[in-house]
């Protein structure tokens, strides 16, 4: 079976709204759906036909640092080809 990219990623993050605006805001990613208190969005790249590139689930502003490669397994980090 043939690779032919990265179909999409789901990410936690403190806080989703303000994720979004700088996937908005720099790299021109457009919201396709989001929760109204901001708890979630989907979104998807410039000229993107995919259901969605990228989710985002807000955790809050007090979650921990990171410690994944440092204390625990987990995901390095994704890259978009821009």
């Amino acid at each position: 079976m043939a690779i032919n990219g990265l179909n999409h990623a789901v990410l936690y993050v403190r806080d989703a709204t303000r994720t979004v605006r700088f996937y908005e805001d720099v790299l021109d990613f457009v919201v396709l759906e989001a929760d109204p208190e901001g708890k979630w969005a989907f979104m998807n790249a410039p000229g993107s036909h995919n259901d969605h590139d990228i989710a985002f689930f807000s955790i809050g502003d007090r979650a921990g640092p990171p410690t994944a490669g440092g204390q625990t397994v987990g995901l390095y980090h994704l890259a978009w080809e821009v």
